[in-house]
């Protein structure tokens, strides 16, 4: 199974806010405030999402791929970390779109296994004793996942949002900073998002 493209909700908010890093940096002028808003923030999540591989805030995304897995066994592991639902799979068979659901869709199904409960993404299996189905292998988007992944602000991990407030502080106090790759100070940020990256898209 070929990845082919994924994309997400752009109208999720963001996981940290100007007050937030104000009360982390002790700031108490206005005068960084529309620039810690309009552009240090999302460039700190951006940051961070595609350093961990994973979205932050919980949002919906649509994942396209080429094919089902050839094997009965093999199962989908989904991108982009913690996943709270698996809404549908829709692929295309003999030119015909066709709708798998879940235990976890708005309207459930029993079409699928799925398991949400790793913070490193979801895992779906057919039905036991089951096999995925086949999809056109000439469609644009053959097999099109959409789910939503990522926390609810209460539940981000808190080495995170230091993460992201810290690299605000960098960008905002530290002349160059993020154009720097070795110094001692700055690797901080990575350290704390370590322990959440994840190794596969």
């Amino acid at each position: 199974m070929r990845e082919l493209s994924i994309s997400w909700a752009a109208d999720a908010g963001l996981p940290i806010d100007t007050a937030l890093v104000k009360s982390q940096l002790r700031l108490i002028e206005s005068d960084f405030d529309a620039a810690i808003e309009s552009m240090h923030i999302p460039a700190a999540v951006q940051w961070a999402e595609s350093l961990m591989r994973r979205s932050i805030l919980s949002k919906v995304h649509t994942w396209t791929v080429d094919s089902f897995p050839w094997a009965s066994y093999e199962p989908i592991r989904l991108p982009r970390g913690k996943c709270t639902k698996i809404e549908s799979i829709v692929y295309i068979d003999a030119k015909v779109t066709r709708t798998l659901k879940g235990a976890s869709s708005t309207i459930p199904g029993t079409d699928y296994q799925e398991d949400l409960s790793n913070d490193s993404g979801a895992l779906l299996m057919p039905p036991q004793g089951g096999a995925w189905p086949s999809a056109d292998y000439d469609a644009i988007k053959p097999v099109t996942i959409t789910f939503t992944a990522g926390w609810t602000k209460t539940a981000i991990p808190a080495d995170i949002l230091l993460a992201l407030t810290r690299y605000v502080s960098d960008a905002l106090f530290i002349p160059n900073a993020l154009d720097i790759k070795d110094a001692a100070t700055l690797d901080i940020k990575d350290q704390l998002l370590s322990n959440w990256c994840i190794r596969r898209m």
